[in-house]
């Protein structure tokens, strides 16, 4: 049995005390030794990080993450180093994984971690892999003024570079306030000044370029990416990855021609990744063509599918989850004219644990298009029991019975939709003309002459 190497974690840190505690949680049990190297903390972090059993360490700030980070590592006993930051934790699904990449190695190496942030919705997620994980002891460096990394340094020793399952949950993308304005600062004046120094870097522009289109800058943006392509290759993996930023950025930027050319390289390069197809179908979304994003999302949703069977091509690639796009599936078909061709996604949907408010009425909505009385009710009327006072699927039962002609109970629904909205003059209409249906006309008279 190959005996287990033993791991350093290792994080630079300043003012962290808010996130620390649940990073240091999530790696305490598959790490042998945790280095803090403190770049100036004023709250609470550095007690924090002892109360973690932490080996905390200082360094004076010099506007140089790649230097933070070299001081950072060079006290780490461990045959391995895992670098992280305070906002990002260690999910346990990730631990048989890392526990695998723990064996003694004979020459550099680096291993690829999958970084999935965490977006201001606070639903979805940007996905991207660095080498977060590497062997010590050989002299592997960090180099970078900001977005500093290993690869570099791996390349330069002849080193080896390894892929692997390990996933890091990145929180940093979900600040906001005061602290993601201080980061953007911070971050900025560190790329503006690679960007100098590096004046023939690519890198140095799309890593400048990115910064701008998170923060909707999106013609200096644009201006970064072009100047990086100008420049030269950054590899094939990140090349598809600058033409895929860059054609979202041009079509946040109402450019869908020269978008179309960007994505399409991409994805003639990358064919098995998801993020070109999801540009496809935002871009019939601009171009308002209805079945062309019905089809691009059905293309993301197989490409889904077949990344989960044979995992990336393209390392940046994007993730959705898949019960989102069956909801966004069967909404789009409800504005076509043949509904029915979303069934199949309908279905797999109807078929999810645990569904939500909105996608049982979307159901429910659907179902009713289809003449589907059954499924209709029973996704609206689970929605009634929890929300009994909720007026849209008050109004929605009342027109699944009324079409079915249950008159009666579609005056029940509707009445009680008129007493929870007594000012709407359309409901009350729709109520007088039930009762002169089942033959109540006096009714049907005194709710329309209290008009």
């Amino acid at each position: 049995m190959v005996p287990r190497a033993s791991l350093s974690a290792c994080l630079i840190v300043k003012n962290e005390a808010a996130v620390l505690a649940d990073c240091l949680r999530s790696i305490q049990s598959v790490v042998d030794e945790i280095i803090v190297l403190d770049t100036g903390s004023t709250d609470g972090t550095i007690d924090i990080a002892r109360q973690w059993n932490a080996k905390v360490h200082h360094f004076s700030w010099s506007n140089h993450f790649a230097q933070a980070r070299n001081a950072s590592i060079q006290p780490a006993t461990g045959d391995w180093i895992l670098w992280l930051d305070a906002d990002e934790r260690l999910p346990e699904e990730s631990y048989p994984a890392l526990r695998e990449c723990l064996v003694p190695v004979k020459i550099p190496t680096a291993v690829r971690v999958q970084i999935r942030s965490l977006k201001q919705d606070g639903r979805n997620y940007t996905l991207s892999d660095a080498h977060r994980l590497f062997s010590n002891h050989f002299g592997i460096q960090f180099s970078g003024r900001i977005h500093e990394q290993i690869a570099p340094s791996i390349r330069a020793l002849q080193g080896v570079e390894k892929s692997s399952r390990i996933v890091l949950e990145h929180l940093g993308y979900s600040y906001t306030g005061e602290k993601a304005e201080a980061k953007r600062k911070r971050n900025e004046n560190l790329l503006k000044r690679m960007a100098k120094e590096q004046p023939d870097s690519p890198y140095a522009q799309f890593t400048l370029g990115q910064h701008f289109a998170l923060y909707r800058q999106y013609r200096k943006a644009v201006r970064c990416f072009q100047k990086a392509l100008n420049l030269g290759s950054l590899g094939p993996e990140m090349d598809a990855s600058l033409k895929n930023i860059l054609a979202d950025t041009l079509l946040k930027l109402k450019k869908p021609t020269e978008a179309k050319r960007w994505l399409e390289e991409s994805l003639a390069a990358f064919p098995r990744q998801i993020g070109g197809y999801y540009l496809r179908y935002k871009l019939a979304l601009e171009q308002q063509d209805l079945w062309g994003q019905i089809k691009a999302l059905e293309t993301v949703l197989a490409k889904t599918v077949e990344v989960q069977k044979e995992g990336k091509s393209l390392s940046t690639d994007i993730e959705i989850p898949q019960r989102d796009l069956e909801y966004v599936l069967v909404r789009l078909g409800l504005k076509t004219d043949t509904p029915d061709y979303v069934e199949p996604y309908a279905h797999r949907l109807r078929l999810r644990p645990e569904l939500s408010y909105r996608e049982r009425e979307l159901l429910g909505r659907y179902y009713l298009s289809l003449g589907d009385w059954e499924r209709a009710e029973e996704q609206l009327k689970k929605i009634y029991h929890d929300q009994p006072e909720n007026t849209v699927i008050l109004d929605l039962l009342g027109l699944l019975y009324l079409k079915q002609k249950k008159f009666a109970a579609a005056i029940h629904y509707y009445t009680l939709y008129s007493r929870l909205k007594p000012k709407e003059k359309a409901a009350k209409r729709r109520l007088a003309g039930l009762y002169a249906k089942t033959g109540e006309t006096e009714r049907a008279k005194e709710i329309l002459a209290a008009l």
